[in-house]
């Protein structure tokens, strides 16, 4: 049974039902009709809840691993979501609105969120590839950190 390989279509399938998600909820006017109060406690739950299933699941964790070309959809992403910030400081309307908008509510919601947990599993890997330096029998050594 190939679980790495399963663990990516149950990521790709997630990451679609969420963005599809926050799409349809901001185009009908869902995040419209939100307080901003119930706005910014929306937004931190996506972000507790990416960050938390990376963490949390090995499967992805090995996936992610094992993925190549990380460091540059990171960097992607980050140029991504830095522009849409840029552009919603531009904007005159008050950020609640804003954030109602459906390019904006995607980099809030879904993208965000999705950044985040990708420099968590950054942190991870390097943590994790990083040697460290173990003092044995014969003066210093190196190993991967576990």
């Amino acid at each position: 049974m190939n679980i790495e390989g399963h663990t990516r279509r149950v990521v790709g399938l997630a990451l679609v039902l969420w963005g599809g998600a926050v799409a349809l909820a901001s185009v009908e006017g869902v995040l419209a009709k939100l307080a901003e109060d119930e706005l910014v406690a929306l937004a931190l739950f996506a972000f507790a809840y990416a960050s938390a299933t990376y963490l949390l699941d090995r499967g992805l964790r090995a996936a992610v691993f094992s993925a190549s070309g990380f460091a540059g959809t990171l960097v992607l992403l980050d140029v991504g979501l830095a522009l849409t910030a840029r552009a919603a400081c531009a904007a005159s309307e008050p950020w609640s609105q804003t954030l109602a908008t459906p390019v904006f509510a995607m980099a809030a919601f879904f993208l965000a969120p999705l950044v985040l947990a990708l420099h968590v599993a950054a942190v991870d890997r390097w943590l994790t590839l990083t040697p460290t330096l173990s003092q044995g029998r014969g003066g210093t050594t190196t190993r991967l950190a576990k």
